[in-house]
């Protein structure tokens, strides 16, 4: 969690230079927060929905939408297959969820179908 926070505090210090810098890190780092949003340890979970869920990284993924709102959607609803033990961590997953769909209906549709068709091929 202490990473996390870390994280949090450099993009807020890094501003909108973090926003231009999205492709040397920003892939790797929405994978790594969806990641640890799925996994058994519930407040590293909770932590990173609820800064995936932050308006510094909606902010970030607007700035970079081609590139990632389709890692953030496909993350998210790849991990919504499988619930959380936690049922904290369910809700707030769906609420991230909710709050990327509001986003960008049209492309979020459009994502969940290639999602799901990926799920079908795996």
């Amino acid at each position: 969690m202490i990473f996390i926070n870390e994280i949090e505090e450099v993009l807020e210090s890094l501003g909108s230079q973090a926003e231009q810098k999205f492709n040397e890190f920003g892939p790797q780092l929405l994978k790594r927060l969806i990641s640890t949003s799925q996994g058994m340890h519930y407040q590293a979970a909770e932590r990173a929905l609820l800064l995936l869920n932050s308006e510094l990284i909606q902010k970030l993924i607007k700035a970079n939408m081609a590139k990632a709102y389709p890692i953030m959607v496909k993350g998210l609803l790849h991990g919504s297959q499988n619930q959380h033990w936690n049922a904290t961590v369910t809700t707030i997953t769906y609420s991230v969820i909710r709050t990327y769909m509001e986003m960008n209906r049209d492309q979020f549709e459009k994502l969940t179908v290639q999602a799901q068709q990926e799920q079908r091929q795996r």
